[in-house]
Protein backbone atom coordinates (compact mmCIF):
# COMPACT_ATOMS: atom_id res chain seq x y z
CA UNK A 1 0.00 0.00 0.00
CA UNK A 2 1.31 3.13 -1.42
CA UNK A 3 1.68 6.41 1.75
CA UNK A 4 -0.64 8.83 2.05
CA UNK A 5 -2.07 10.52 -0.59
CA UNK A 6 -0.49 13.83 -2.24
CA UNK A 7 -2.96 16.60 -2.46
CA UNK A 8 -1.61 19.59 -4.14
CA UNK A 9 -2.28 22.93 -1.77
CA UNK A 10 0.38 24.83 -3.41
CA UNK A 11 -0.86 27.60 -5.20
CA UNK A 12 2.66 29.34 -6.10
CA UNK A 13 4.84 28.10 -9.19
CA UNK A 14 8.00 27.99 -9.44
CA UNK A 15 10.61 28.71 -6.64
CA UNK A 16 11.04 31.78 -4.28
CA UNK A 17 10.66 34.76 -7.03
CA UNK A 18 6.76 33.79 -7.28
CA UNK A 19 6.43 35.07 -4.22
CA UNK A 20 8.77 37.87 -4.82
CA UNK A 21 11.54 36.89 -2.78
CA UNK A 22 15.46 37.02 -3.49
CA UNK A 23 16.82 33.72 -3.76
CA UNK A 24 19.64 31.29 -4.68
CA UNK A 25 19.63 27.77 -6.23
CA UNK A 26 22.40 25.50 -3.61
CA UNK A 27 23.32 22.85 -3.05
CA UNK A 28 23.29 20.57 0.61
CA UNK A 29 26.61 17.86 0.38
CA UNK A 30 24.48 14.68 1.74
CA UNK A 31 26.11 10.97 2.14
CA UNK A 32 24.87 10.28 -1.94
CA UNK A 33 25.28 13.20 -3.27
CA UNK A 34 24.40 17.23 -3.69
CA UNK A 35 20.97 17.97 -2.79
CA UNK A 36 19.75 20.99 -4.32
CA UNK A 37 18.09 23.92 -2.18
CA UNK A 38 16.69 27.18 -1.92
CA UNK A 39 18.43 29.99 0.26
CA UNK A 40 16.08 33.12 0.85
CA UNK A 41 17.81 35.23 2.97
CA UNK A 42 16.38 37.36 5.98
CA UNK A 43 14.77 40.87 5.58
CA UNK A 44 16.91 41.86 8.16
CA UNK A 45 20.39 40.74 9.73
CA UNK A 46 19.91 36.98 11.33
CA UNK A 47 21.37 34.18 12.47
CA UNK A 48 18.13 31.81 12.75
CA UNK A 49 17.66 29.03 9.70
CA UNK A 50 14.20 27.49 9.19
CA UNK A 51 15.17 24.34 7.60
CA UNK A 52 11.63 23.56 5.43
CA UNK A 53 11.17 19.99 4.28
CA UNK A 54 8.46 19.23 2.08
CA UNK A 55 6.24 16.00 2.70
CA UNK A 56 5.72 12.71 0.86
CA UNK A 57 5.33 12.97 -3.07
CA UNK A 58 5.66 16.67 -2.53
CA UNK A 59 8.21 19.14 -3.91
CA UNK A 60 9.65 22.26 -3.08
CA UNK A 61 7.31 24.52 -4.07
CA UNK A 62 4.99 23.26 -0.90
CA UNK A 63 6.50 25.86 1.25
CA UNK A 64 6.16 29.26 -0.90
CA UNK A 65 3.16 29.77 0.72
CA UNK A 66 4.75 30.24 4.51
CA UNK A 67 7.95 31.93 2.74
CA UNK A 68 7.40 35.34 2.55
CA UNK A 69 5.92 35.22 6.31
CA UNK A 70 9.28 33.80 7.61
CA UNK A 71 11.01 36.24 5.31
CA UNK A 72 9.51 39.32 7.14
CA UNK A 73 9.96 37.17 10.66
CA UNK A 74 13.64 37.83 10.00
CA UNK A 75 14.59 34.25 9.16
CA UNK A 76 17.24 32.60 6.58
CA UNK A 77 15.17 30.10 4.74
CA UNK A 78 16.74 26.61 3.66
CA UNK A 79 14.29 24.87 1.57
CA UNK A 80 15.36 21.43 0.76
CA UNK A 81 15.24 18.61 -1.30
CA UNK A 82 15.91 14.77 0.43
CA UNK A 83 16.68 11.68 -1.06
CA UNK A 84 14.15 10.14 -3.43
CA UNK A 85 11.98 13.38 -4.19
CA UNK A 86 13.27 13.71 -7.74
CA UNK A 87 15.42 16.36 -7.45
CA UNK A 88 17.97 14.68 -4.38
CA UNK A 89 19.88 11.72 -5.57
CA UNK A 90 18.04 8.95 -5.10
CA UNK A 91 17.93 6.01 -2.08
CA UNK A 92 20.72 3.42 -3.30
CA UNK A 93 17.86 0.56 -3.19
CA UNK A 94 15.44 3.49 -4.79
CA UNK A 95 12.57 3.04 -2.40
CA UNK A 96 11.00 5.30 -0.14
CA UNK A 97 12.18 4.30 3.07
CA UNK A 98 9.15 6.83 4.97
CA UNK A 99 12.07 8.86 7.23
CA UNK A 100 14.01 5.97 8.28
CA UNK A 101 16.96 7.07 6.14
CA UNK A 102 15.85 10.13 4.49
CA UNK A 103 16.15 12.04 7.82
CA UNK A 104 19.90 12.05 7.43
CA UNK A 105 19.76 14.90 4.59
CA UNK A 106 17.60 16.82 6.98
CA UNK A 107 20.49 16.67 9.11
CA UNK A 108 22.93 17.80 6.24
CA UNK A 109 21.30 20.59 5.67
CA UNK A 110 21.43 21.48 9.81
CA UNK A 111 25.04 21.23 9.25
CA UNK A 112 25.23 22.95 6.03
CA UNK A 113 23.72 26.00 7.61
CA UNK A 114 25.46 25.91 11.10
CA UNK A 115 28.54 25.69 8.70
CA UNK A 116 27.30 29.03 7.71
CA UNK A 117 26.90 30.90 10.98
CA UNK A 118 23.63 29.39 11.55
CA UNK A 119 22.81 29.78 15.88
CA UNK A 120 19.86 27.79 16.45
CA UNK A 121 17.90 26.46 13.24
CA UNK A 122 14.02 26.03 12.91
CA UNK A 123 12.34 22.98 11.29
CA UNK A 124 9.60 23.04 9.52
CA UNK A 125 7.90 20.81 8.02
CA UNK A 126 4.53 19.52 6.29
CA UNK A 127 3.53 15.90 6.35
CA UNK A 128 5.93 13.57 5.80
CA UNK A 129 8.16 16.17 6.04
CA UNK A 130 7.85 15.84 9.59
CA UNK A 131 9.08 12.34 9.83
CA UNK A 132 12.10 13.31 8.74
CA UNK A 133 12.02 16.00 11.55
CA UNK A 134 11.16 13.80 14.30
CA UNK A 135 13.74 11.30 13.29
CA UNK A 136 16.15 14.06 13.62
CA UNK A 137 15.51 15.47 16.76
CA UNK A 138 15.59 11.81 17.94
CA UNK A 139 18.88 10.32 15.97
CA UNK A 140 21.17 13.20 15.09
CA UNK A 141 23.49 15.51 17.18
CA UNK A 142 22.47 18.13 15.42
CA UNK A 143 19.01 18.19 17.13
CA UNK A 144 21.08 19.86 20.76
CA UNK A 145 20.96 22.96 18.84
CA UNK A 146 17.51 22.92 17.08
CA UNK A 147 15.54 26.42 18.73
CA UNK A 148 11.96 25.35 17.64
CA UNK A 149 9.42 23.68 15.16
CA UNK A 150 7.18 24.35 13.33
CA UNK A 151 5.11 21.19 11.88
CA UNK A 152 1.70 21.39 9.21
CA UNK A 153 -0.66 18.17 9.18
CA UNK A 154 2.23 16.39 11.11
CA UNK A 155 2.66 12.53 10.08
CA UNK A 156 2.84 11.41 13.89
CA UNK A 157 2.22 7.82 13.28
CA UNK A 158 2.49 5.51 9.82
CA UNK A 159 0.24 2.53 11.40
CA UNK A 160 -2.60 5.07 12.12
CA UNK A 161 -2.13 6.98 8.60
CA UNK A 162 -1.81 3.94 6.53
CA UNK A 163 -4.98 2.36 8.60
CA UNK A 164 -7.02 6.05 7.66
CA UNK A 165 -5.83 5.38 3.96
CA UNK A 166 -7.13 2.15 3.85
CA UNK A 167 -10.70 3.46 4.82
CA UNK A 168 -10.31 6.45 3.12
CA UNK A 169 -10.07 3.80 -0.44
CA UNK A 170 -12.95 1.61 1.00
CA UNK A 171 -10.58 -0.88 1.71
CA UNK A 172 -10.34 -3.14 4.87
CA UNK A 173 -8.18 -2.34 7.99
CA UNK A 174 -6.69 -5.86 7.81
CA UNK A 175 -4.95 -4.98 4.44
CA UNK A 176 -3.41 -1.89 6.33
CA UNK A 177 -2.11 -4.15 8.46
CA UNK A 178 -0.50 -6.32 6.05
CA UNK A 179 0.46 -3.74 4.05
CA UNK A 180 2.48 -2.31 7.44
CA UNK A 181 4.53 -5.72 7.70
CA UNK A 182 5.30 -5.96 4.04
CA UNK A 183 6.58 -2.57 4.43
CA UNK A 184 8.32 -3.52 7.26
CA UNK A 185 10.03 -6.09 5.60
CA UNK A 186 10.57 -5.03 2.73
CA UNK A 187 12.41 -1.53 3.40
CA UNK A 188 13.93 -3.26 7.11
CA UNK A 189 12.00 -0.16 9.15
CA UNK A 190 10.04 -0.25 12.47
CA UNK A 191 7.39 1.56 11.80
CA UNK A 192 6.44 2.12 15.67
CA UNK A 193 9.82 3.72 15.88
CA UNK A 194 7.47 7.09 14.13
CA UNK A 195 4.65 6.76 16.41
CA UNK A 196 5.94 10.55 18.33
CA UNK A 197 2.90 10.66 20.71
CA UNK A 198 3.99 7.47 22.69
CA UNK A 199 7.61 8.03 21.79
CA UNK A 200 8.76 11.64 21.73
CA UNK A 201 11.99 12.16 20.37
CA UNK A 202 15.06 12.55 22.75
CA UNK A 203 15.43 16.43 22.10
CA UNK A 204 12.10 18.17 22.55
CA UNK A 205 12.34 22.02 21.45
CA UNK A 206 8.91 24.43 21.36
CA UNK A 207 6.66 22.91 18.99
CA UNK A 208 3.84 24.30 17.35
CA UNK A 209 1.55 21.86 15.27
CA UNK A 210 -1.02 22.91 12.78
CA UNK A 211 -3.74 20.78 11.44
CA UNK A 212 -7.04 20.28 9.90
CA UNK A 213 -10.36 18.88 11.09
CA UNK A 214 -11.18 18.41 7.75
CA UNK A 215 -8.10 16.07 6.56
CA UNK A 216 -8.29 12.71 5.22
CA UNK A 217 -5.02 11.94 4.34
CA UNK A 218 -3.48 11.97 8.04
CA UNK A 219 -5.65 11.95 10.83
CA UNK A 220 -6.04 15.26 12.83
CA UNK A 221 -6.43 12.83 16.39
CA UNK A 222 -2.33 12.36 16.35
CA UNK A 223 -2.00 15.97 16.38
CA UNK A 224 -5.29 16.07 19.38
CA UNK A 225 -3.40 13.23 21.06
CA UNK A 226 0.43 14.36 20.79
CA UNK A 227 -0.66 17.97 22.17
CA UNK A 228 -2.28 16.40 25.31
CA UNK A 229 0.58 14.24 25.92
CA UNK A 230 3.44 16.76 24.80
CA UNK A 231 2.91 18.11 28.87
CA UNK A 232 3.81 14.69 30.44
CA UNK A 233 7.33 14.61 28.47
CA UNK A 234 8.22 17.84 28.91
CA UNK A 235 7.82 18.56 25.46
CA UNK A 236 6.67 22.51 25.27
CA UNK A 237 3.77 22.70 22.77
CA UNK A 238 0.98 24.96 21.01
CA UNK A 239 -1.45 23.84 19.15
CA UNK A 240 -3.61 25.26 16.39
CA UNK A 241 -5.66 23.90 14.52
CA UNK A 242 -8.14 24.48 11.51
CA UNK A 243 -11.06 23.88 10.18
CA UNK A 244 -12.75 21.92 7.22
CA UNK A 245 -9.49 22.36 4.74
CA UNK A 246 -7.89 19.14 3.81
CA UNK A 247 -4.53 18.12 3.67
CA UNK A 248 -2.02 20.31 4.44
CA UNK A 249 -4.14 23.33 3.06
CA UNK A 250 -4.79 25.13 6.68
CA UNK A 251 -3.04 28.02 4.80
CA UNK A 252 -5.15 28.10 1.59
CA UNK A 253 -8.33 27.84 3.87
CA UNK A 254 -6.55 31.07 6.20
CA UNK A 255 -3.72 32.59 5.47
CA UNK A 256 -3.82 35.68 7.60
CA UNK A 257 -4.46 33.17 10.81
CA UNK A 258 -2.07 30.33 9.68
CA UNK A 259 1.09 32.86 9.46
CA UNK A 260 0.07 35.12 12.67
CA UNK A 261 0.05 31.11 14.30
CA UNK A 262 3.32 30.73 13.09
CA UNK A 263 5.65 34.26 13.37
CA UNK A 264 4.00 34.75 16.98
CA UNK A 265 4.86 31.32 18.29
CA UNK A 266 8.32 31.43 16.81
CA UNK A 267 8.53 35.39 17.95
CA UNK A 268 7.65 34.31 21.39
CA UNK A 269 10.14 31.17 21.03
CA UNK A 270 13.34 33.13 19.53
CA UNK A 271 13.14 36.11 21.71
CA UNK A 272 13.71 33.86 24.90
CA UNK A 273 16.53 31.62 22.19
CA UNK A 274 18.16 34.90 21.82
CA UNK A 275 17.86 36.20 25.57
CA UNK A 276 19.26 32.78 26.69
CA UNK A 277 22.73 32.85 24.58
CA UNK A 278 23.49 35.91 25.05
Amino acid sequence: MPGPAVVDAGPFDPDPGARGLAFDDVAVPTALGPAPAWHVPPAGGSDIWALCVHGRGGTRREALRILPALHVAGLHQLVLSYRGDGAAPPSPDGRSHLGDTEWHDVAAAARYAYERGARRPVLVGWSMGVVLGGALLDRAPEAAGVAAVVWDAPLLDWRRTLRRQARSRGLPPSLARVAAVLTERRIGTDLDRFDLARRPPAARPPTLPLHSDGDTAVPVSLSRELAAAAPGAGWPMTYREFAGTEHTGSWNADPEGYERAVTGFLRSVLRAVLRAVL
